[in-house]
């Protein structure tokens, strides 16, 4: 089936299911031969609902034909397979599953990074893969080495959802449940395996009740960061039947065995029973129209889950853990490692420091991205702190006395570099700014401070652009300089996506450490002529 009769099935069905899609929208398949949405000759003011879809058309482990054999669960792993084992389910069900029409728009191929490994291997490998593709998949991992997303994926498989987990997942729960309640229908590691890829990129947490979901037409629109439209609903409903008004479970004694059906849902009569894609900002006529995935999702995020990046992603990291930046420093004695790891953590909690032009809060929840730089080659002040923590150990001097002079005489550094944009703002602020007041600024600093303050920095600068260095040789094959990369970007064909993804990937975290690296450098320029200028 074409994609144009795909979407015409899609359509169909949406109308049997009661989803009511704004006239000024169209679907149509996008660059990468998928369904996409897409605006008319009319604008869409902010604030309208592009689309409303009934509760009772979201597949789910509540919803789903074998909802009273799979236990629900509402997010995390637990919820990504049991959704993949509804899914599977409705996908061998084929022309007699309740959501076919639907399904039938979904891609034929796709995969995700976690599957291209074993699928290289032979486990879980779909029949119509090719050995082009396989090719593409090897191609991919290598360029993947060393990147964010290599770090995401080693995690998966140490606590998360691994291919491995995926395969043992199906053996012992898959295989039994559809052997016993769906006699006589084939099943293949490989279509699960499609299936968990599905709703890793399309699934949403919906409400309290259904959880983690496929909602179809929300998951056509694609992604970008300043989106156009996102999904809303009510999640607080009630987590046994899923109504939004009060229900007998509400009230003491209520029957909190009660049966849920997907007939239930269907006549439970709430006139909140949909979900909505609402705009939260206008739309302009004759483009495709954006939902975002995440506002902080970076390309490594992004590939792992969902199967691509972005050419530009600000919200891309490089991260260290504290093991990594030791070992960097040649800091190999167990009893030194625990010191720095202790001290580095007090003074964390201690001491707030406000950002700089090289210099950033990070305050990202996920706590492997404590020690980073950001996609504009920042360095985070945790990462600035345990190496500043390093640097003062390897003196011998007190890091908790000295670390607020350090930071002020960073900042005098990064002025002198003439790194601050807001002191280009003004004449006044640029005849203040020349070498000799920031000479005579950062020699007063040091007259009260101290000369061992720039023996400290410039240990912790050395320590910054060695990491960079030796991140940016780890990414990819090897070291390539950025024309030589885009010269392999430009020679690849399209039956290559995933190491065009893949290579995307490593040269803009290589562009990231370069940034960073040559920031820093230059830095180490500024307090030497800086230390000079005080001996004089």
């Amino acid at each position: 089936m074409n994609l144009a009769d795909k979407i015409g099935v899609l359509l169909e069905w949406c109308y049997a299911n009661g989803l009511e899609i704004d006239k000024r929208l169209s679907l149509r398949g996008d660059e990468q031969g998928g369904i996409a949405v897409f605006s008319g000759e009319a604008s869409i003011p902010a604030g309208e609902t592009a689309v409303t879809i009934p509760k009772t058309s979201a597949l789910s482990t509540r919803s789903c034909s074998l909802s009273q054999f799979i236990t629900p669960a509402l997010a995390g792993p637990e919820a990504q397979l049991a959704l993949s084992t509804a899914l599977y389910t409705e996908i061998l069900l084929d022309s007699s599953s309740k959501w076919y029409g639907y399904l039938l728009s979904f891609p034929e191929t796709i995969d995700l990074p976690l599957c291209w490994k074993p699928c290289i291997e032979g486990i879980g490998r779909p029949s119509y893969v090719t050995s082009e593709e396989l090719r593409d998949m090897e191609d991919a991992l290598s360029w993947l080495k060393g990147t964010e997303a290599e770090k995401i994926l080693r995690a998966n498989t140490q606590s998360g959802l691994s291919f491995n987990r995926l395969h043992s997942y199906f053996e012992s729960v898959v295989l039994p449940l559809v052997s016993t309640h769906m006699p006589g229908y084939d099943v293949d590691l490989d279509k699960f395996i499609r299936a968990y890829c599905l709703i890793s990129s399309r699934a949403f947490l919906v409400d309290s009740f259904h959880g983690l979901a496929m909602v179809p037409i929300a998951d056509a629109f694609n992604h970008i960061q300043e989106n156009h439209v996102h999904l809303e609903s009510d999640y607080n409903v009630c987590p046994e039947c899923g109504s939004l008004d009060e229900c007998s479970h509400d009230r003491e004694g209520g029957d909190h065995a009660t049966e849920v059906t997907t007939a239930s849902l269907a006549t439970s009569g709430h006139v909140y029973d949909c979900y909505e894609m609402v705009t939260n900002t206008a739309i302009p006529p004759f483009g495709e129209v954006y939902n975002t995935y995440g506002e902080t999702l970076s390309n490594a995020e992004l590939l792992c889950q969902y199967g691509f990046v972005l050419e530009a992603n600000e919200n891309d990291a490089l991260t260290w853990m504290v093991d990594e930046v030791l070992d960097a420093a040649g800091i190999s004695l167990k009893s030194r490692r625990a010191s720095i790891i202790q001290r580095c953590s007090e003074y964390l909690k201690e001491f707030d420091f406000d950002d700089t032009q090289c210099l950033i809060q990070n305050t990202d929840p996920k706590k492997h991205r404590q020690y980073s730089i950001n996609a504009d080659g920042q360095a985070s002040i945790q990462l600035w702190i345990l190496l500043v923590t390093i640097s003062t150990q390897k003196a011998t001097a007190d890091a908790r006395g000295m670390l607020p002079l350090l930071h002020e005489l960073q900042i005098a550094l990064e002025h002198q570099s003439g790194g601050s944009e807001s002191d280009s703002e003004s004449e006044d602020n640029i005849a203040c700014d020349s070498a000799g007041d920031h000479d005579s600024m950062v020699g007063a600093l040091v007259r009260s401070i101290g000369d061992g303050c720039f023996g400290i920095l410039e240990s912790t600068y050395r320590l910054l652009v060695e990491l960079c260095r030796v991140r940016k040789g780890s990414i990819g094959k090897g070291v390539q300089g950025a024309d030589d990369l885009w010269d392999v970007l430009a020679t690849l064909g399209t039956h290559q996506r995933r190491t065009r993804s893949a290579l995307l990937l490593a040269m803009n975290e290589r562009l990231i450490l370069s940034s960073c690296e040559a920031t820093w450098q230059d830095l180490l320029g500024v307090l030497e002529r800086s230390r000079t200028s005080s001996r004089n």
